[in-house]
């Protein structure tokens, strides 16, 4: 603030009204960059990208209160994190399927034979089973 006062008219000013017009002055430069800011657009969600989006869904009780632009600022956001979660669970389904080679290779040939033999005798089992469509109650009429 040490340029105001150096302009031409704070010398004739005292110095108890010299420092209220330097924080009224800064208060209208703050506001003025408040303003400026407000009114740029997104950089973070170029308009190029919009079309390339996949519709989201919002969280509850969002879309009675959200404008149009805060709608696609949450798609945006949703659609950047499902990049990095679906990068990470690919990471993921290769470590589990790592854990369970080398779970594997602590067993004996015998022992992964008779697992093998254990394994498809449940899946025989699960497919015995009624599927949860066909075991529908009927309606009492």
């Amino acid at each position: 603030m040490r340029f105001l006062t150096s302009l031409s008219f704070c010398r004739y000013i005292s110095c108890h009204a010299r420092s209220i017009t330097n924080a009224c002055l800064a208060v209208v430069v703050m506001n003025i960059a408040f303003v400026l800011t407000a009114q740029q657009p997104d950089k973070t969600a170029p308009q190029v990208i919009q079309s390339q989006i996949p519709k989201g869904r919002l969280p509850a009780h969002y879309s009675k209160v959200v404008t149009p632009q805060q709608r696609y600022r949450i798609y945006y956001i949703q659609y950047r994190y499902q990049q990095a979660i679906s990068k990470l669970e690919k990471q993921l389904d290769w470590l589990k399927q790592h854990r369970e080679s080398e779970i594997a290779k602590v067993l004996t040939n015998a022992q992964r034979a008779r697992v093998e033999q254990l394994r498809l005798q449940a899946s025989k089992q699960n497919q015995q089973l009624i599927p949860a469509d066909q075991f529908k109650q009927k309606d009492p009429k």
